[in-house]
């Protein structure tokens, strides 16, 4: 029941995340160069997406909720999909670390290691994607934030932002 509560309260904290964000894209500044399309179209686009698929999982989970609540044994105390209180910390404080390490390791170095961690909080088994999936995913992030959409990504400092460089 806890997990159903805990998804149902990602999902609303997600929703409203994304609403305040695409309020927040209203203040970006104007840029000539963006004439057809202004700097918080894609922002906008992106929070618009994800506030949709916020409501699906919302809507899903309320679902599940429901199903639980109809079906379950009175006197049985848990399940087997009952919320691990240890990831759910130890994911939080990985992305509380991630955030922090942007502005010191920079974007590749900090979302590389992120998802390599992230993965086994996930107890994720494909080993071939464990080690192929940090480097496409931050590869496949880097151009579409620098090249794609010119949005600058952290760097690091010292060392760091000399081996940012190298890529960006």
């Amino acid at each position: 029941m806890a997990r159903h509560l805990a998804d149902i309260f990602f999902a609303v904290l997600l929703l409203l995340g994304s609403l305040y964000l695409w309020l927040a894209a209203d203040a970006f500044p104007r840029f000539a160069r963006y004439e057809g399309i202004d700097s918080d179209f894609w922002p906008k686009v992106l929070m618009v997406m994800i506030a949709m698929l916020s409501a699906i999982l919302l809507y899903q989970n309320v679902q599940k909720l429901r199903l639980y609540r109809k079906v379950r044994a009175p006197n049985r105390i848990s399940e087997e999909g009952d919320l691990d209180w240890r990831k759910l910390i130890f994911a939080a404080a990985l992305t509380i670390i991630y955030v922090v390490s942007l502005r010191y390791l920079g974007f590749l170095i900090s979302t590389f290691f992120f998802i390599m961690v992230a993965q086994n909080i996930v107890s994720y088994r494909n080993r071939i994607a464990k080690v192929v999936f940090p480097f496409a995913f931050t590869a496949i992030m880097s151009v579409i934030f620098i090249k794609v959409m010119s949005i600058p990504l952290p760097r690091g400092s010292g060392v760091f932002y000399q081996l940012s460089l190298l890529f960006y």
